[in-house]
């Protein structure tokens, strides 16, 4: 679906009680595009198929719309229904016989679309026939719909690897095609380390597992849903789950700062030495800085469980450390009277690539010293590049991440996947932190073979995998297995990174409404779809602006800088980012100097 707050599903007002697509306009404001993709079938052109669907319009007007069957980069195929009244006055019936021209990828998809649209379109109950003998010969429905539609349990909450032993449950979610049905005639068992603890009736909604009495540490749970009369199997998979002691955490002293910044300490020190101690509020960053200490002799600053964080030689007498959740204990020596130490609980900060300079000569060189100056004060997390071997010890000692890259465009299988993954030197060399996977998209049926993936694939121990995502989440069970797989990998330690790339807009009403839908708009969907997601999430800007080639500034008349600022303040301030887990941006090598430089300033 694209453009979603245009579209709508109401289940039941369809002709048979169906479900129904709605493309509704509000008053008379024209949109430019709405449309709900389903991809990946294998037809024959020059065959015939019938393609028809229950219709009704409402003061329906479209400069172009349709119910079609079109190829999968919509470039030489568009068949079907693409007349209709204004006004059908209730339900009717259409149809239409086609013959579908070539696609280079030999699959095609059905689609519901309407171009600078008013009024309202209702399908229902669409459905496309092979009609001549070698259409329904060679025609397939696409593997990942039907792959799609069955029946799952998703892990909810909390992620496996982090289940309280003050609290020892674990939720999972039931989704499926007939799940009310399969209900009624089945058990949900969960045996534990090859034992069984339960074995209770499937619930329609949630399922609850009861984890009472179970050690410490790790553990392999396996789920079972059995049919009761004959114990057929519908569901079976092994879960990694962890049970963990959760610090209390003493909130008493924090100051939250916007949504990606809270302070945790804000002290002056009284120039002895010094013990101190804050409470982190979850794992994850922190900055700590010293004011007011500079040319402090025999300077010393110690996290308990880290040793010295800066020293008299560090630079700007600051530094970022990823630290568990909990309390932390902070030693000082060699401070002055007067001195202040600060810590604040941050967001992840990212940014690609690393070190690695603009296709343009003219923008400079973005190295090694580039970074010490402009990058490394901002940035956690750095993504692909290349950082010098002879600076990586020093890279290392900042206590900075650095993830590779690996592509999972177009797979064919979970397998496939995998043996990529096991081909990566982020999940080998001892430079890299993991990986990022590059790249997933909500539209693409093989989406199946990712989550697949991300369950099976048993990551190297400290190993992170983070996932590329484009889109937003829209089909119940699918893509919400998808979000839980993606969390979940890791240990608990996953990340989605959604590609939240604005081309600038010719107003600033404008550019507002397209956030709002583009980047605000998919944080709320990705919350309705997993609990507590933003806590998960990265928030990756585009910043790149090399014209000709790869850019954003497509209108001269917008201040990128202003358009940046403009989107982080989004991000730092509107409630559905708070506790963002991820912010930065993707292309900075295809920046020029200043926009690169700013972007770090805003971070």
């Amino acid at each position: 679906v694209t453009l979603d707050k245009y579209v709508f599903f109401e289940e039941g007002a369809g002709p048979e009680s169906s479900g129904v697509v709605i493309l509704r306009s509000r008053g008379s404001e024209q949109f430019e595009e709405s449309t709900v993709r389903q991809l990946g079938h294998v037809l024959v052109p020059g065959e015939t198929y019938r393609l028809g669907a229950w219709i009704k319009t409402k003061d329906f007007q479209s400069t172009h719309y349709g119910v079609i069957v079109r190829d999968t980069n919509w470039r030489n195929v568009e068949r079907g229904i693409n007349e209709l009244p204004e006004n059908t006055n209730g339900w009717q019936y259409f149809e239409k016989d086609i013959n579908l021209a070539e696609s280079p990828d030999g699959k095609y998809g059905v689609t519901i679309f309407a171009i600078n649209f008013s009024g309202e379109l209702h399908v229902a109950l669409p459905k496309l026939q092979a009609i001549s003998p070698k259409a329904l010969a060679e025609s397939i429905v696409s593997p990942e719909l039907r792959k799609s539609e069955r029946f799952r349990l998703v892990p909810w909450r909390p992620r496996l690897n982090h289940i309280p032993s003050s609290r020892p449950e674990l939720s999972l979610r039931n989704f499926g095609m007939g799940k009310t049905e399969i209900c009624r005639q089945h058990d949900c068992i969960i045996n534990l380390d090859a034992r069984q603890i339960q074995n209770k009736p499937l619930q329609v909604e949630e399922n609850m597992v009861d984890l009472s009495g179970v050690s410490l540490g790790d553990h392999e749970m396996e789920v079972i849903v059995r049919r009761r009369h004959d114990k057929e199997l519908v569901f079976t998979q092994i879960f990694p789950i962890t049970i963990r002691e959760i610090p209390a955490i003493d909130t008493g002293g924090y100051k939250r700062l916007n949504n990606l910044v809270i302070e945790l300490l804000n002290e002056e020190l009284n120039g002895t030495e010094q013990s101190l101690h804050f409470d982190n509020p979850r794992e994850g960053w922190i900055y700590m800085t010293l004011q007011n200490c500079a040319n402090s002799e025999n300077l010393n600053v110690e996290l308990a469980e880290l040793g010295t964080v800066i020293d008299a030689d560090s630079k700007r007498l600051e530094a970022f450390r990823h630290l568990g959740m909990g309390r932390h204990v902070i030693r000082l020596k060699g401070v002055r009277p007067a001195c202040k130490i600060i810590v604040r609980a941050i967001s992840e900060t990212f940014n690609y690539p690393a070190c690695q300079d603009s296709p343009v000569p003219q923008h400079g060189k973005y190295d090694w010293d580039f970074f010490e100056k402009h990058v490394f004060p901002a940035v956690t997390t750095l993504n692909k590049g290349d950082i010098p071997e002879d600076k990586l010890p020093e890279f290392k000692a900042r206590g900075l991440r650095w993830l590779a890259n690996r592509g999972t465009l177009n797979p064919v299988s979970a397998e496939d996947l995998m043996a990529r993954f096991d081909r990566s030197p982020g999940l080998k060399l001892e430079k890299y932190d993991g990986i990022t996977c590059d790249e997933q998209f909500f539209l693409r049926n093989d989406l199946i073979y990712y989550t697949e993936a991300m369950w099976k694939y048993e990551v190297p121990k400290d190993r992170l995998i983070y996932t590329w995502v484009n889109g937003k989440p829209l089909v119940p069970g699918l893509h919400h297995e998808f979000l839980s797989a993606c969390v979940n990998v890791s240990r608990g330690r996953g990340r989605l990174l959604f590609e939240a790339y604005n081309h600038a807009k010719a107003s600033e009403a404008e550019a507002q409404r397209y956030l709002n839908s583009k980047v605000l708009g998919s944080m709320e969907r990705f919350s309705q779809y997993f609990p507590d997601a933003t806590a998960y999430t990265g928030i990756i800007l585009g910043n790149f602006n090399l014209i000709s080639n790869l850019t954003l500034n497509t209108d001269p008349e917008v201040d990128p800088k202003y358009y940046l600022d403009m989107q982080m303040n989004l991000l730092a301030n509107n409630p559905a980012f708070k506790d963002l887990a991820t912010v930065g941006y993707w292309g900075s090598s295809y920046n020029d100097e200043e926009l690169f430089r700013w972007s770090m300033q805003l971070l």
